[in-house]
């Protein structure tokens, strides 16, 4: 928008419509950032909650040998 625009608005349908064409503008525009962040948020923690569950399958199959291991020394 250019500044010879928004005075012809102001001045022919009033201040409160153009002020209100403002806000919905802005709430459009905050809302598609919101969601675009909300993605990359939603993105990023299915892969940190992935290499989580990878980390514990890999403690589980180490304490399962562990365990293993500590009752071959105890039976002899």
């Amino acid at each position: 928008m250019d500044y010879e625009f928004l005075m012809s608005a102001v001045s022919v349908v009033g201040f409160p419509i153009v002020a209100y064409g403002a806000m919905f503008w802005y709430m459009i525009t905050s809302q598609k950032q919101h969601s675009e962040e909300l993605q990359q948020i939603m993105l990023t923690h299915k892969e940190e909650t992935d290499a989580m569950k990878e980390a514990l399958a890999q403690n589980t199959l180490a304490l399962s040998e562990l365990k293993n291991a500590i009752a071959q020394l105890v039976q002899k």
